[in-house]
């Protein structure tokens, strides 16, 4: 017995071999109640080395135990989830105008559906939504399933982390400030929930005015700016005269604030005149209007 076990301990030690060989070195009751029949046949056969069918029997036993605990294709199931991510991020993006920059995702308890599941689908899994809420900001619960083999399937909890594209303040803007290309930039923004109006280009910001302080390095949103204006309080501004052909222009003060298209008072400092003008331009006025 000890022989026959020491010529079986230096063949190839590759993994159902060494498992193979605990078995024969180490022929505990253990063991042997864990595969089928395994005592009676060496019963009948004498010793585990000279009976070639219980080896049989136990390389058998092995194989399907390895089948059976294969890791599952989570490779596989991440790509697919990874696809249903990226679809829903394109919709959501192009519904509300978001400038996507990337997203990260993080699949937790996964779970085989099915006894097939344990090797790969022939072809691109199908991922659907479960859940109650469709939210891409809410945690989902997933069906990820193989058209070419009913028996295969896995149930999951999804969490998306989106970032996108937003215009920050490089500094502190005061209230009712216009803003210049140099005081903003774009930078990453990751977003938990619904963005409230989240600014995507710089051009939608230079130009504009804040509504309110603004801190440094703070996501500047639709809330925050307002339309910049093109005259101001005490500000020199070109009153316009048009008649017909007739053009005439002159100088003025504006009496208040403007954005395009106010009516403002602007005051004529040779006649001391006060008239109504309507903003036109940045820094002109005109006098006639409809």
């Amino acid at each position: 017995m000890a022989d026959n076990s020491m010529k079986h301990a230096n063949f190839n030690k590759n993994t159902n071999d060494l498992i193979y060989m605990s078995f024969l070195v180490n022929p505990s009751e253990k063991n042997a109640d864990a595969l089928p029949y395994l005592r009676a046949l060496t019963n009948k056969c004498g010793s585990y080395p000279s009976a070639p069918f219980p080896r049989l029997i136990v390389l058998l036993a092995l194989s399907g135990m390895a089948s059976m605990t294969q890791a599952a294709p989570t490779e596989q199931i991440e790509q697919a989830v990874r696809g249903y991510w990226g679809h829903r991020l394109d919709e959501e993006a192009q519904k509300n105008g978001w400038k996507l920059s990337r997203f990260t995702f993080k699949n937790t308890a996964l779970e085989a559906t099915h006894t097939d599941s344990s090797l790969p689908c022939p072809a691109p899994p199908v991922v659907r939504a479960r859940g109650d809420d469709s939210s891409v900001f809410a945690r989902q619960r997933l069906e990820v399933t193989c058209p070419p083999t009913p028996s295969w399937g896995f149930i999951l909890n999804s969490q998306v982390n989106i970032f996108i594209n937003a215009v920050f303040s490089r500094q502190t803007l005061k209230r009712d400030q216009g803003i210049t290309r140099d005081q903003v930039e774009l930078k990453e923004l990751k977003i938990s929930q619904q963005p409230n109006g989240y600014i995507s280009r710089l051009d939608e910001a230079v130009g504009k005015r804040t509504l309110r302080r603004v801190r440094a390095n703070q996501a500047l949103n639709v809330t925050t700016l307002g339309t910049a204006w093109w005259v101001r309080r005490g500000q020199k501004v070109d009153i316009v005269a048009r008649y017909g052909n007739i053009h005439a222009t002159t100088q003025g003060q504006a009496l208040e604030d403007g954005r395009q298209s106010d009516v403002v008072r602007v005051k004529n400092p040779d006649s001391n005149k006060i008239i109504n003008a309507k903003v036109v331009e940045p820094g002109v006025v005109s006098s006639t209007f409809d």
